[in-house]
């Protein structure tokens, strides 16, 4: 096919037939893609990106069809669908992996080249094969290939704690594909103007994003439900979802927590650690009582120290606090005692017992710097060695410990958000899970 002086593709009529006969092709991803509203603008910065449009709280697809044919001009060997595709999933992962929100969480620590290079590299290493080739022919950024040579399956906070320590050229990503980042300049826009014309009804950018996800989430679950129940010529619900690459849809519209989080903290806190159970014991009696026999008995360990440590970083909401007390109140224990410690960048407190801490009618939280609980954990357990366990009351936009790099004292991960928390050393418990 001669491809110079294409016409622009593709136009809105191609960009539904791209989806569709990807579906007709057995692609459940996009089956997937057709619960996203999609539209064409030949004005934008970058090829694709992801637009909210805040009167409708709606998350949509945007491609620019001028700069799709300037590639498909450069790499003439490529199908032009599936290269759209790929694209497409790709920015639709940005949104399944919150990773706006958790962006603006970032922002005051990375650049936001910084933060584009990470999500893209967080996106990338969970796709399929052949969505990993088509990105890799027009020059998609992943973590296995130089001049990162990271480790795949990583999350966007921890490919930045990488990118730290190197440097890279920002020249690297290619502008035309830095779809995150236009997406990011757009928020800030609508989060500005905002708070421009802030009042009492008024709503917040995290509120838009977060009533867009759930939309979407909805119609996501529809059509899964609708596939299972009447599955397609050619296209059916993937065996066993929810394993290997299917994680990031379920995790993100089917949250997995069936149990209340009280009940998986305090099974965590009954099967792991000391928990200051009795042990058997023999106690000699005495010559006069018991003629010298060992007669059984339970001494009972010493009581148990464990630490909360909380986020009182910006990024924490009022709800968030809220679900904290919920988990000092559900945590009394005559087997264990409890201290808090406050952690941001910015500040820190020392551990104060529980009972201390709630006597306040409003305890006091202070805070308000930037997130780093990894770094909390390492402080605190170098200061307060009595304290064998922590729990991290976090919204887990924050760098944490993985498998490969492991916690110096056992650590229970409570978030109060949704996100993302691959690979965590440590228990993972969910505090939105009624």
């Amino acid at each position: 096919m001669d491809r110079q002086n294409l016409t622009p593709y593709p136009a809105g009529k191609e960009l539904e037939t791209a989806i569709q006969n990807g579906i007709k092709s057995g692609c459940f991803y996009s089956y997937i893609l057709s619960s996203v509203d999609r539209r064409i603008d030949e004005t934008a910065e970058v090829v694709a990106h992801v637009s909210l449009c805040p009167h409708r709280a709606e998350w949509t697809l945007v491609v620019n069809p001028i700069l799709f044919t300037e590639i498909l001009e450069a790499h003439p060997d490529i199908d032009r669908e599936s290269i759209l595709r790929a694209i497409l999933l790709h920015e639709y992962l940005h949104i399944a992996h919150d990773h706006f929100e958790r962006g603006f969480a970032l922002q005051e620590k990375y650049s936001l080249i910084e933060r584009n290079i990470a999500a893209d590299l967080a996106v990338n290493s969970t796709l399929e094969e052949s969505d990993k080739n088509a990105l890799k022919e027009i020059g998609g950024l992943f973590p296995a290939q130089p001049p990162f040579n990271f480790p795949e399956g990583l999350s966007m906070e921890q490919y930045l704690a990488l990118l730290s320590l190197g440097s890279f050229d920002a020249k690297i990503s290619d502008s035309k594909l830095a779809g995150y980042a236009k997406t990011m300049k757009e928020l800030q826009a609508f989060s500005d103007a905002l708070t421009q014309t802030a009042g009492s009804e008024s709503v917040s950018l995290k509120d838009l994003e977060a009533f867009a996800s759930q939309k979407l989430k909805a119609r996501v679950r529809a059509s899964v439900k609708n596939l299972k129940e009447k599955p397609l010529p050619g296209l059916c619900l993937p065996p066993g979802i929810g394993a290997g690459q299917m994680n990031w849809m379920v995790e993100w519209a089917y949250p997995k927590a069936k149990i209340s989080w009280k009940h998986l903290l305090k099974d965590h806190l009954e099967h792991s650690g000391a928990s200051g159970a009795r042990v058997r014991t023999y106690l000699r009696s005495h010559p006069r009582e018991g003629g010298g026999i060992l007669l059984k008995g339970k001494t009972p360990l010493k009581m148990e120290q464990i630490l909360i440590l909380l986020d009182t970083s910006s990024s924490m909401r009022k709800e968030d606090y809220n679900q904290f007390i919920g988990v000092i109140k559900s945590l009394r224990s005559e087997r264990r005692s409890f201290s808090i410690m406050q952690w941001d960048t910015a500040r820190q407190s020392e551990p104060v017992p529980v009972e201390r801490f709630m006597r306040l009618e409003k305890p006091r939280l202070r805070g308000g710097g930037g997130t780093n609980m990894r770094a909390g954990v390492l402080e605190a357990s170098k200061r307060y060695p009595q304290f064998k366990r922590i729990i991290v009351v976090t919204d887990g936009h924050t760098p944490y410990f993985t498998k490969m790099n492991p916690s110096p004292v056992p650590v229970i991960w409570a978030l109060t958000s949704n996100a993302r928390f691959a690979n965590a050393d440590g228990a993972v418990i969910r505090l939105y899970s009624k």
